[in-house]
């Protein structure tokens, strides 16, 4: 939860009306931004940090998606020393 020193009554109306603003966010100067979400209901003004994912759905009577396997050659455990 915000506690906003100043709000603009503009920006005010449109969160409590049910608008939404999305900004890039990073805890830490780094490369690695996330994704914020501005929101606010009748308890007050919030800010949600996260990253972006897209959820697998299916019917009831469908039956679930088979896990798909990465055949690419990317080796995760490198290290990139460009951002370092």
């Amino acid at each position: 939860m915000l506690s906003s020193a100043e709000l603009d009554p503009k920006l005010e109306e449109a969160l409590q009306a049910g608008a939404s603003f999305a900004f890039a966010f990073n805890y830490r100067p780094d490369f690695r931004s996330e994704e914020g979400f501005l929101v606010a209901n009748e308890h007050g003004v919030f800010a949600l940090v996260g990253t972006k994912t897209e959820p697998d759905w299916c019917d009831l009577d469908q039956p679930s998606l088979p896990d798909v396997e990465d055949d690419s050659d990317d080796d995760s455990d490198d290290l990139d020393f460009d951002f370092f």
